[in-house]
């Protein structure tokens, strides 16, 4: 790392514009359609995404943990009540986070809190990792089981799984980059059996699977109609498409809200005080919050049914894709906007740099070698070149 000395002087403003669009350019911010992140600059063609941008930059001062953010908890408010209604219960309560490895930490200090006790929590070994990292913060050990062949939560292992300590239990609906859905009534059923807390890790599904299901496609319970679940973590800055950074924690009652909640009363000096936070984050910015009262106000639930079964249609078109390609494998048939490619005959290291190197963007494994796309809107269009560049490039893959 070259060190960077603290600027005696101010840039001019030529300067200072010259240095910002060097630094756009080289993030790829400028090609969002090349981007298949999932998190990508979400393009809307009628000016929509610009008032959201335009909201959040009017509250970007507002502090939701002060008098500058009573709006933005109003919106907080109305946006928690939102997803709550999609996901199957109007009485939810909870808060806007800054994303899923919040909102998944929020989850299980609330379990642990309302068990009080450490202890462990038993989860697939497809669950995403902030999970694991969740556990290893709140000194919970994490118990990870086999999933099934189609990368589905194996049900019978995970209750053989459950321990005297046993404090939680997870699932997700709609896996990073297995792309699967978990059998979440079936895992409820432990859940409901033991009284162990149910968390539902939903940071892609959370704003996909309602919108699909609106649209007619058939999908098993996958939020709070399954009365043992809890809470659910759900991203409005991914299938809602709102501005950075807004995730979001959803409980089921104020009473396991509260258990997520940091409290002190106390004496300072000669001073007695107050302090309690929502999230794990003092201050916090109102401008993500209004940003995704924006958005989720103008798309309307008709809009994201739309953009549902756009992202899907897109989603299949990689998926028959990578079919065609002889060395790659899919783990499963995607039933979110994520597809996942393998090879358990080739390393792929020198195939995906080809690829990045004509300016594509996505994640790559290690273990089977392999590349993960995750599909939006602003990728409409995108499947015949990138399959093209990625048929040309597989001449570099290495026998393994």
């Amino acid at each position: 790392m070259i060190p960077v000395k603290f600027p005696e002087s101010g840039m001019s403003k030529t300067e200072f514009t010259e240095s910002v669009k060097r630094a756009y350019e080289k993030s790829l911010l400028g090609r969002p359609e090349r981007i298949f992140s999932g998190e990508s600059p979400h393009m809307l063609p009628d000016g929509r995404r610009q008032l959201a941008i335009e909201a959040f930059m009017k509250f970007i001062d507002a502090n939701v943990c002060f008098f500058t953010g009573e709006s933005a908890r109003q919106m907080e408010r109305d946006l928690i009540s939102m997803m709550g209604s999609l996901l199957g219960n109007e009485d939810a309560v909870g808060n806007i986070t800054t994303g899923g490895t919040e909102s998944n930490v929020l989850a299980l200090l609330a379990a642990r809190n309302r068990a009080g006790t450490r202890g462990s929590v038993v989860l697939p070994k497809t669950a995403h990792e902030s999970l694991f990292k969740a556990c290893d913060y709140l000194g919970l050990e994490p118990i990870s089981v086999d999933p099934k062949a189609d990368w589905t939560a194996d049900v019978e292992k995970m209750e053989k799984a459950v321990r005297k300590d046993t404090i939680a239990i997870v699932g997700t609906p709609g896996t990073w980059v297995y792309s699967s859905i978990d059998p979440i009534e079936e895992i409820g059923e432990i859940a409901e059996e033991r009284d162990l807390y149910f968390h539902l890790d939903a940071a892609i599904g959370g704003l996909l699977l309602p919108f699909l299901e609106r649209s007619g496609q058939k999908l098993p319970k996958y939020d709070f109609r399954v009365k043992s679940v809890c809470s659910i973590s759900a991203d409005p800055h991914k299938n809602g498409m709102t501005p950075l950074s807004a995730g979001a924690i959803i409980f089921r009652d104020t009473d396991l809200h509260n258990f997520s909640k940091f409290k002190i009363r106390g004496k300072t000096g000669t001073v007695m005080k107050s302090y309690q936070t929502e999230t794990l984050i003092g201050s916090r910015p109102g401008s993500p919050i209004v940003g995704a009262w924006a958005m989720f106000n103008l798309i309307g639930a008709d809009g994201y049914v739309a953009i549902a079964k756009k992202v899907m249609e897109i989603t299949y078109a990689f998926r028959d894709g990578f079919k065609e390609i002889p060395g790659l494998k899919l783990f499963a048939e995607p039933k979110v906007n994520v597809v996942s490619a393998y090879s358990d005959q080739y390393g792929l290291h020198n195939v995906t740099e080809e690829l990045r190197q004509k300016g594509w963007v996505f994640f790559t494994l290690d273990v089977p070698s392999g590349l993960v796309l995750w599909l939006d809107p602003v990728n409409d269009g995108q499947a015949e070149p990138f399959l093209a560049d990625l048929k040309q490039a597989m001449r570099l893959k290495i026998p393994v």
